[in-house]
């Protein structure tokens, strides 16, 4: 009886030496892992499309030639997780900004500013128009105000006048639609 209570009790422990020698490490888990997930950044890497690929994306976009501009930024940065090409570049009185996904190459974003350009002709809502609008919604008058910044933008193809002004230590920040004079997003900060 002795001998095949000794018997199990071996067979128990040379099973439960099987057991662990076949199940992985936390070490070798871990590093399983690491492996893996350098593949996929490897496939990624692999995969992401060049800034030549970026910078041909945002030119097809805007209809220029890499002749035509003049490129004032070019980066490669992640945002929330996805890795974004930052393409910026000029062109006669315009600055083009490009936001391009570098796995699949979509614009994720664009803007176009004008500079020097006289912006109270093109558009259905003028400068003025603009600022009285901002100031009612504000409930300021305009000899109450220092104006920091007028301009307008092209976003996402609609002409957006920026407006920023000061009053008693708070900054307004105001994108007013060009064509509308819809207030598209305001804010006020103190200073």
């Amino acid at each position: 009886m002795k001998k095949i209570v000794l018997l199990t009790i071996f067979c128990i422990f040379c099973l439960s030496l099987i057991g662990c020698s076949n199940s992985p490490s936390k070490a070798n888990q871990t590093q399983d892992n690491q492996t893996q997930n350098n593949q996929v950044q490897n496939n990624q890497s692999k995969n992401k499309i060049s800034l030549e690929q970026a910078r041909e994306i945002a030119l097809k976009h805007a209809n220029l030639k890499e002749n035509q501009v003049n490129f004032l930024k070019e980066n490669l940065e992640v945002d929330d997780g996805v890795e974004i090409y930052n393409i910026e570049f000029s062109f006669e009185n315009k600055e083009f900004d490009y936001e391009i996904n570098a796995i699949t190459g979509e614009i994720i974003e664009f803007d176009e500013d004008i500079k020097n350009y006289d912006i109270n002709t093109n558009y259905k809502i003028t400068q003025s128009q603009a600022q009285e609008i901002a100031l009612k919604d504000a409930n300021l008058k305009v000899d109450q105000v220092f104006f920091d910044k007028i301009n307008i933008d092209i976003k996402n193809n609609t002409p957006v006048y920026e407006i920023e002004f000061k009053h008693n230590n708070k900054e307004y920040d105001y994108k007013i639609d060009a064509n509308t004079g819809e207030i598209i997003s305001k804010s006020q900060d103190k200073y």
